[in-house]
């Protein structure tokens, strides 16, 4: 029997972690704390920042883990410090008023809060305080772009976890051996299978990879969602208990799982990903033992059985020697796109102009040059008609891909940005049109051939905003005018004579 945690047996305890409350740091003993703890470079950031006597901001969301840092290194903090461990329960006034009597006396201090509590609260004390807008900076310009570089300042230090890249491979492996070594792996327990599994390399190196693919998507995990995702893994949830074996690990990976980090990986299900050959060696039960990295002495082989295949599949990502092949297919257009947007040696900037151009006018295909749509609508309803006498050559533009300054890429290594910024070369960066995943999904999303209304009329109005910053800046208009109808994609040209005043039909 492996050691317990806390007062629950190790099996009760790895099964506790998929319920939220339960992985609350302030729910845990401080064996508890020990046992499950994730060590990370922000543990050796937040005791330097402290010794150099900053105020110290451990922020990010619920879930994080900022209250279980503070927790786990208590002991590590200079003795002369002010130490608040949920900054959240304290009221707005005397918060400001510890930071501020810290700030000014140049004393060491550390909290922990929820990014919104602390935005909402530095808000209201900027304009009477030298301290808040340094932190509101750090918070929502933690980026640099391109030759940028950024200063940190000398009295605030703001460490946001959500920076913090929980599912790459040292968090993920410390993880997985924390719980497999608080669970009761003998034979006897009914988590035996899932945890033997878990041990073998082979599914731990496909487990991190799987992990890595869906942070590179822009997906930002809290510690408490990995933590629960592995504990689901193994237990699949808390209605698995009274000694029933839950289902396999592969199963539960993609199946039943309640979460934002559940919901993205079941995007990588295997069974969303064709491998042809793979598929039907499975599927007709045809492929030799020596092709899989463990075959399970109760394994039962049916030809042409969809449900067995299903689930043969899934474990087959994990356990079969070509399975790390399929994490590798094409996923959709959403993942595409954001890729080679992030790649800068397959001119991210073609691809963008692309994609605005296709919002459009599902028929244009160009990539080249950026046709400026310009509608104009008196109602809430959709613009029927756009009109264009504007277009720019993607070589005008560049993509600014952001990274973290200096000072932070220590602490946070392994980040991905979640988003890229496309701009004109004579256009400040602030000007940009912000490009991450969620934005890809609207300019993608819906027919254009539907009818009216098909475009997210968010997408068009932050699209529509861009085009008119770019009107300021470019001046090549032409004297033909296109004008689009939006329900049918219908075009027609109109000439204008500056000479005459008059406008023309082009070649009539």
């Amino acid at each position: 029997m492996s050691p317990t945690a806390g007062t629950k047996s190790g099996d009760e305890f790895v099964r506790s972690l998929y319920k939220s409350l339960s992985s609350c740091a302030e729910h845990h003993e401080d064996d508890v704390i020990e046992r499950i703890h994730i060590g990370t470079p922000i543990e050796d950031a937040i005791v330097m920042a402290a010794k150099k006597n900053r105020v110290v901001v451990v922020t990010g969301n619920p879930g994080d883990g900022k209250t279980h840092l503070i927790r786990k290194m208590g002991s590590e903090f200079p003795k002369k410090i002010t130490v608040n461990k949920d900054a959240n329960e304290v009221d707005d006034e005397d918060l400001t008023k510890s930071i501020d009597d810290a700030f000014t006396s140049k004393k060491p201090m550390i909290l922990a809060i929820n990014e919104g509590i602390l935005l909402d609260i530095c808000e209201k004390a900027k304009k009477r305080n030298l301290w808040p807008q340094a932190i509101i900076d750090a918070i929502l310009r933690p980026y640099v772009y391109g030759d940028e570089s950024a200063i940190e300042h000398e009295r605030i230090t703001v460490l946001d976890l959500n920076l913090r890249n929980n599912l790459s491979q040292p968090i993920v492996e410390q993880a997985l051996a924390r719980i497999i070594s608080v669970a009761d792996g003998s034979a006897g327990s009914p988590l035996h299978n899932n945890l033997q599994r878990l041990k073998d390399h082979v599914v731990r190196e496909r487990i991190i990879r799987l992990l890595d693919a869906v942070a590179a998507s822009g997906f930002h995990a809290t510690m408490r969602d990995l933590l629960a995702f592995l504990a689901y893994l193994i237990c699949g949830g808390e209605e698995e208990s009274n000694g029933r074996r839950p289902k396999p690990y592969y199963v539960n990976a993609f199946n039943g799982g309640i979460g934002p980090l559940f919901d993205r990986l079941r995007e990588f299900d295997p069974l969303l990903m064709p491998h042809p050959f793979l598929d039907y060696k499975i599927f007709m039960g045809e492929e030799e033992p020596g092709e899989w990295n463990y075959v399970p002495p109760d394994e039962m082989v049916k030809r042409g059985d969809m449900a067995l295949f299903r689930e043969r599949k899934r474990r087959a990502y994990f356990e079969h020697k070509e399975g790390d092949k399929i994490l590798r297919q094409e996923r959709g257009e959403v993942d595409r796109h954001f890729k080679k947007l992030r790649e800068t040696d397959r001119s991210p900037e073609n691809v963008a102009v692309g994609l605005l151009n296709r919002f459009f006018d599902s028929k244009d295909t160009q990539n080249d040059n950026l046709v400026i749509w310009v509608g104009h609508q008196f109602s809430a309803k959709p613009a029927r008609y756009v009109a264009s006498r504007q277009t720019i050559n993607a070589s005008e533009f560049e993509v600014k891909i952001p990274s973290l300054p200096a000072h932070l890429k220590e602490t946070f290594t392994d980040h991905y940005p979640d988003h890229v910024i496309l701009k004109h070369k004579q256009m400040p960066i602030g000007g940009g049109l912000v490009i991450d995943r969620r934005f890809l999904e609207m300019l993608l999303a819906g027919d254009r051939m539907s009818g009216l209304g098909s475009r997210n009329p968010e997408a068009y109005t932050k699209v529509a905003a861009f085009y008119d910053r770019l009107a300021k800046v470019c001046t090549n208009q032409q004297n033909i005018v296109q004008i689009m109808r939006l329900d049918n994609l219908n075009k027609m040209k109109i000439g204008i004579s500056v000479a005459t005043r008059e406008y023309f039909i082009p070649g009539a």
